[in-house]
């Protein structure tokens, strides 16, 4: 772990490990602070979660069989995956762009949440977006898809199998 961030501020920015899960988060306002940067090397990965107008970004692809990403209230994740099977859950303005491949993907966007993954190809997709949420993917096989309450989900790869579903002023398209 190595804290990036002017002198006075490195106080204020938490690292901690609680119940083998590593924290990071600051102690106080730092949102004006020029230099605010934490930089994490790890082995394995299966969780990453941002909130609050945190950005994780991700310098090397992640490997792995199983991954879930939270991000919410303008948090935003930009990440190149490798996995078996993806879990994203995005809420309150919090953007995802991923990049990549993927066997499964499985998608819960709310609030303005945002998913940007045409450049990440998954074989099998199960998405839900609601309240003005937005799903751009790209699925080869199959794809159940969920829209509501002005929600949308564009998608592009031609499935063979197609489950959609829209209500509200939600929409589903292909592109």
């Amino acid at each position: 772990i190595s804290v990036e961030a002017d002198k006075n501020l490195h106080e204020y920015i938490i690292t901690e490990i609680k119940d083998d899960v590593l924290h990071v988060y600051a102690d106080a306002n730092i949102r004006k602070a020029e230099k605010k940067r934490v930089y994490v090397t790890m082995k394995e990965i299966n969780y990453l979660s941002t909130t609050s107008a945190g950005d994780l970004i991700g310098e090397t692809p992640v490997r792995t069989d199983n991954l879930k990403l939270n991000a919410s209230s303008a948090g935003d994740i930009k990440l190149e995956v490798y996995a078996k099977n993806v879990e994203a859950d995005i809420s309150s303005s919090g953007d995802m762009a991923l990049t990549g491949e993927a066997d499964m993907l499985e998608g819960d966007l709310s609030s303005a949440g945002d998913l940007n993954a045409y450049n990440f190809k998954v074989r099998e997709a199960d998405i839900s977006v609601s309240s003005a949420g937005n799903a751009d993917i790209y699925v080869t096989e199959r794809l159940k898809a969920r829209a509501s309450s002005a929600g949308d989900i564009n998608y592009k790869g031609n499935p063979k199998y197609l489950d959609a579903n829209s209500s509200s002023a939600g929409s589903i398209h292909s592109r």
